[in-house]
């Protein structure tokens, strides 16, 4: 014999059961249940009609937020790339969207979690590569300036102190088809290093 299902009655809920909502990426409807959404009151007020347009990010992006509503815990999806520094330039970019969406949607939680997604990966790029990448059309209206600045401040220290020609010309290498304003305050930090 099966265990009935808890109801209100019993003091419980399922999160499962009851009325959904829909968080709409690129047009795309993917339904939430409320009970998920409620837990985090900032976001939940921000739907109209039980619906919430999101901004446009990757599939890879909203698999990551959905699943953060369901489990709590940050989940990407597979990146079907065979070279190393491509898969961690995907997750990279995948992180980057959540942790804007996460600080424009209120979802504190996941905000931090993308943060040690983003300080985990960016070790593993170089930083004329992440720098290249934030100046991707992409990410030209994240808000990601805040982990950037604090990232950046603490990999411009550390070449600072441990600056070699090679550094800076593989900085240099990286950033010669793409010269971001950043790019070159890095290249120009790095080289003063070298001076000192």
């Amino acid at each position: 014999m099966s265990t009935p299902v808890p109801t209100v009655e019993d003091g419980t809920l399922s999160p499962y059961v009851g009325t959904v909502m829909a968080l709409i990426f690129n047009n795309n409807y993917v339904w939430v249940h409320s009970c998920l959404i409620r837990k985090f009151p900032n976001f939940a007020a921000r739907f109209e009609d039980n619906q919430l347009k999101m901004k446009p990010v990757p599939q890879g992006t909203a698999h990551i937020v959905v699943h953060y509503l369901y489990t709590g815990c940050y989940e990407g999806l597979k990146a079907l790339v065979t070279r190393e520094v491509d898969k961690i330039k995907y997750y990279f970019k995948m992180a980057v969207h959540v942790y804007d969406l996460a600080r424009e949607y209120n979802l504190y939680h996941l905000e931090d979690m993308a943060t040690d997604e983003l300080q985990c990966l960016a070790p593993k790029l170089q930083l004329g590569t992440i720098i290249t990448v934030l100046d991707e059309q992409e990410f030209t209206h994240t808000k990601i300036s805040s982990w950037l600045r604090e990232y950046i401040t603490g990999e411009v220290m550390r070449v600072r102190k441990s600056a070699t020609t090679d550094a800076i010309r593989v900085m240099g290498d990286d950033m010669k088809h793409n010269r971001p304003i950043t790019g070159i305050i890095c290249e120009t930090v790095a080289r003063l290093g070298l001076e000192n």
